[in-house]
């Protein structure tokens, strides 16, 4: 498929991890940096955020952090930070693939980050291939609540944004949207909206840049489960 330009690749870009102000009480977590691995036995700490209808962040919340390999279960501690940011701590008692939930505080929000691994002490860590960590991304910065993605499993869906699973992009415009959302004028058939600025690293945009815009084959990958 040929990259689109780029008055199109703003309409759809636009509405990542965006939420509109009219559709009720829900918020979406934004994970502020995922770690690509987790030494098992070593507490782990990672920020996130809650934004209520994608804008406002929240604070003041009760949030929770657990775990699962199979039968096996760890649960963290959640305790707020500055301007509506939260520490989640975690300790993954065995190497393995761990699938970690966040529980926001916020009525029933929550996020299921896709598995991770965690490897033992002492081990050699295994870099994350670009395009795996910017699916991983792609669920940790809240862009599957607004946008539909093939190979990735949805969880709250608010239908703002169009299906991403066959679109491609102009990779220098496409980072541009992510590093600086500001340039996209708000609008939306829901409603006026803007995307909010999620601070990404580079090294984050590059990873969901390579996500995106992927070559996919016509047998679709099924969803993490």
């Amino acid at each position: 498929m040929s990259r689109t330009a780029f008055p199109i690749a703003v309409a759809v870009v636009a509405t990542l991890t965006v939420l509109t102000p009219q559709a009720g009480g829900w918020a979406v977590i934004t994970v502020t940096d995922l770690p690509e691995q987790i030494i098992a036995g070593e507490s782990t700490t990672f920020g996130f955020a809650v934004r209520q209808h994608g804008a406002r962040l929240l604070t003041g919340l009760q949030g929770r952090v657990t775990a699962q390999s199979g039968s096996r279960s760890a649960s963290g501690t959640v305790t707020p930070k500055d301007n509506g940011i939260y520490a989640a701590t975690l300790t993954l008692p065995e190497a393995g693939e761990w699938v970690i939930r966040i529980d926001s505080g916020f009525m029933a929000s929550a996020i299921t980050l896709l598995p991770m691994k965690a490897i033992a002490r002492g081990s050699t860590q295994v870099p994350v291939a670009p395009m795996e960590r910017g699916r991983q991304l792609f669920v940790a910065k809240g862009c599957l609540t607004c946008h539909v993605h093939r190979d990735v499993r949805s969880q709250l869906h608010v239908p703002v944004g169009s299906d991403l699973s066959d679109k491609r992009y102009s990779d220098v415009l496409l980072a541009k949207l992510l590093a600086d959302p500001s340039i996209v004028p708000p609008s939306s058939s829901y409603g006026p909206f803007t995307m909010p600025d999620l601070q990404l690293q580079q090294a984050e945009i590059a990873a969901l840049v390579a996500f995106i815009n992927a070559p996919r084959t016509t047998a679709a990958r099924a969803p993490a489960r």
